[in-house]
């Protein structure tokens, strides 16, 4: 009697079945410390009169007893705050960033305890800190090798990070949601049900309301389940990204009366009808 061989199991289409990275050895973690210890210095040398955000007006803003600069967007994105901390209407209505309150929520309690200033400074260094950590993390489950420690010390010694970084602004929001968006983005190339593309797309949904990042990894999440002919994960995907920023808009709208469209936003719709306007 013939005995019927056992077929191997293999890993469903598109995913990669990665073995479990080895613990971090001391040196990974002397990497770690040394790359975030640069970081935090690079933010720290960014900051005050050095704030190359503030330094680059011909007349920045002036701020407490040092002379701090600050940008003129500065009271723009203090009234996100301001807004968070139930202050007079007008001490907040006037701002075109509103709609951006990721950042000002996370960052609320170092705010709230430390001054909207000292405390959004603190708050950058703690999300960049964080953020590198988690990116670190990922990059060790996905190709592990030396290459996350060059990962480490290339986003430590990245001018972009602390050009933002030295002011409590939600600019500095964007490097370390871009590095999660990215480890979201690699765990499309793994899930298979649309359960999955649920979660992760209002995953980066949410990381979306604290800046305008969908049109980057919204649009490549999109294609990545496209080009792995998942199409009911893609729609349920780029339906589950709108959510959170859908509902951010009707509920300022709704409870605090704050248009959707304003001279910050307006931008958007000005470069989309751009290309339909081509050759006229």
């Amino acid at each position: 009697m013939r005995r019927r061989r056992k077929r191997k199991r293999t890993a469903p289409r598109g995913r990669t079945a990665a073995p479990a990275p080895a613990a971090p050895s001391r040196s990974d973690r002397l990497h770690l410390l040394g790359a975030s210890l640069v970081l935090l210095l690079g933010i720290w040398l960014n900051t005050g009169t050095l704030a190359p955000y503030a330094a680059t007006l011909a007349h920045p803003m002036l701020w407490g007893p040092c002379n701090y600069l600050v940008n003129i967007d500065h009271n723009h994105f203090k009234a996100t705050f301001n807004l968070l901390d139930g202050l007079p209407r007008d001490q907040w209505e006037y701002s075109v960033v509103l709609r951006r309150l990721l950042y000002p929520a996370a960052a609320y309690p170092f705010m709230k305890l430390l001054g909207f200033e000292v405390g959004g400074i603190v708050a950058n260094a703690v999300f960049a800190v964080g953020s590198l950590l988690l990116f670190w993390r990922a990059l060790r489950r996905r190709l592990g090798g030396r290459a996350p420690r060059a990962a480490l010390w290339l986003l430590a010694t990245y001018p972009g990070w602390v050009y933002w970084a030295g002011l409590p602004y939600s600019y500095a929001a964007i490097v370390p949601l871009s590095l999660l968006s990215l480890v979201l983005l690699w765990r499309l190339e793994s899930l298979t049900t649309w359960r999955e593309a649920l979660l992760y797309g209002l995953a980066l949904g949410v990381f979306f309301t604290g800046y305008d990042l969908i049109a980057f990894f919204g649009t490549a999440g999109i294609l990545l389940l496209l080009s792995r002919r998942l199409w009911l994960p893609a729609g349920v995907f780029t339906g589950a990204v709108l959510v959170p920023q859908t509902l951010l808009a009707v509920t300022l709208q709704a409870l605090r009366q704050i248009p959707i469209r304003n001279n910050n936003t307006a931008a958007y719709a000005a470069i989309v009808g751009s290309y339909f306007s081509l050759g006229k």
